[in-house]
């Protein structure tokens, strides 16, 4: 039988450690988060410092951000930071238990950009206009817009305009680098392409309904990225009216993505826009609106 003073003893001892476990503080300070911004872009790396007096047994976090560091331990670096702009960090501490603190940080909305698509520059005066309707969406406003390369820029635009008027004389790749008034940026590009240069190339692809035994077309793209062809007997596309394409590859492989027509030249011809081939020799297929396919195999280089 234990004597009653012991008794007591051991519970005073048991309700002192309790209350000191109930008592023990969480033991993390200094939490400061780099760079301060007041507010932040989904490409930004962010870095959490806080420090602690008592040993770290774990460290969690829940965040969208990739590539997650913790060296040292008392050092968090989300690179970039992503949409998620809520983060929770939990932790253990030696003789401490749990702890949690949240960082919560002012993200601005993802952008898209929108260079418009690629354009033919014909008519007189012979101009485009580039830039999506609109160039850009989302993020925070304003914004300011710079358009690459300089020059032939016409009608009172400017390389900073949204939409601005072009008039290059030989194809060309616009690009459109948009930031907006927290800081953050993103490009898109256009291709220009000039009517004259079209016209004047004499390189024709010859479209047949069936084809010859060992017919080939050579077209020599490396310099323009267009591949210029026209059907074998005359054909007139409405406006308003696209063909629809397919290519296949030496071993017989459908490539996606690929191509694009680029306009109707007239008198019956065609640019297309195959910058993503590769050199090597493929079979273009067109299929026009009368349900017809016209065919004819090329050679790259």
């Amino acid at each position: 039988m234990v004597p009653l003073f012991k008794n007591v003893l051991l519970m005073a001892f048991a309700l002192c450690l309790a209350k000191s476990i109930a008592q023990c503080p969480a033991n993390i300070s200094n939490i400061s988060v780099s760079p301060v911004k007041a507010m932040y872009c989904t490409n930004d790396p962010v870095t959490l410092t806080f420090t602690h007096s008592s040993m770290l047994l774990s460290l969690t976090w829940r965040h969208a951000g990739a590539n997650i560091s913790t060296t040292p331990a008392n050092v968090i670096t989300f690179d970039p930071i992503g949409t998620d702009g809520n983060i929770l960090v939990t932790g253990n501490l030696k003789g401490c238990g749990t702890f949690t603190f949240p960082v919560v940080l002012n993200i601005s909305p993802p952008m898209a950009v929108d260079a418009g698509p690629n354009v033919l520059i014909t008519g007189s005066p012979a101009y485009a206009t580039i830039g999506g309707t609109p160039t850009v969406s989302g993020g925070t406003s304003p914004y300011t817009y710079l358009w690459t390369p300089a020059g032939y820029f016409v009608g009172g635009t400017t390389s900073n305009s949204s939409n601005p008027q072009v008039n290059p004389p030989n194809n060309t790749n616009y690009q459109v680098t948009v930031t907006d008034n927290a800081g953050c940026f993103k490009s898109a590009s256009a291709r220009i392409y000039n009517a004259g240069l079209l016209t004047n190339n004499k390189n024709y692809a010859i479209l047949k309904r069936e084809l010859d035994a060992g017919y080939m077309n050579s077209a020599h793209i490396a310099a323009s990225n267009l591949l210029y062809f026209m059907f074998e007997e005359e054909y007139y596309v409405p406006s308003g009216t696209n063909l629809n394409y397919k290519i296949y590859d030496d071993a017989g492989t459908q490539l996606t993505g690929l191509p694009s027509l680029v306009e109707t030249i007239g008198d019956n011809r065609f640019a297309l826009d195959v910058s993503g081939l590769s050199n090597g020799y493929y079979k273009l297929l067109v299929y026009n609106q009368k349900n017809e396919i016209w065919k004819t195999r090329i050679k790259v280089n």
